[in-house]
């Protein structure tokens, strides 16, 4: 009896650190960000509050969205590799889409 739950202990001694440096990942995830400035196109003042929608690209389905800072810069983060498309609006402007990003 001894000698299994000496073997017992070896077993998960030996097997945990396998598990630790794998973590169950299959290795490093990719991430990326997106940055802009909305300005106005006939004044070339920053067009401040305007939303940025970032849609997959086939299927127009949201990923992530920002609204844009009085400066009119914004910020998308973490972002997955793929095909997308930005589409910008604010009342009173044309709604401007950025395909293939």
């Amino acid at each position: 009896m001894k000698s299994i739950f000496t073997f017992n202990i070896l077993f998960f001694l030996l097997i945990f650190p396998v598990f630790g440096q794998f973590g169950g990942q299959r290795g490093p995830s990719i991430v990326g960000k997106i940055t802009g400035n909305v300005i106005d196109a006939s004044s070339g003042d920053p067009v401040e509050f305007a939303t940025v929608v970032l849609q997959v690209a086939d299927f127009e389905k949201d990923v992530d969205g920002a609204i844009s800072d009085v400066k009119g810069n914004f910020k998308l983060e973490d972002i997955k590799p793929g095909t997308y498309k930005l589409v910008v609006s604010f009342i009173g402007y044309e709604t401007k889409t950025i395909e293939d990003i």
